[in-house]
C-alpha cells in the first residue's frame, strides 16, 4: 500500500492517503483527490506492476 500511495503522489494529485481500521479484519482504503483519481490509481498500479516485473527479472538473473 505504501508503494502504491507513493506512486499515486508521483501522479501530481492534490491528496493521496490510505488507512486501515484493523490490521487483521479490515481492507485498506485508498483516498485520492485529483482531477481524475481513478486514472491516477490505475497508472500508479501499472507502474508498481512494471517495477515488480523488472525486479523479478533482475533478481532471477542475480540468483542464477
Amino acid at each position: 500500500i505504501n508503494l502504491l500511495n507513493e506512486r499515486i503522489w508521483n501522479q501530481k494529485v492534490d491528496v493521496s492517503a490510505w488507512r486501515l481500521e484493523h490490521p487483521y479484519l479490515a481492507k485498506p482504503e485508498i483516498m485520492v483527490r485529483a482531477k481524475n483519481p481513478k486514472k491516477a490509481i490505475i497508472e500508479a498500479a501499472g507502474e508498481v506492476l512494471a517495477d515488480i516485473k523488472e525486479f523479478r527479472k533482475l533478481f532471477g538473473a542475480a540468483v542464477k
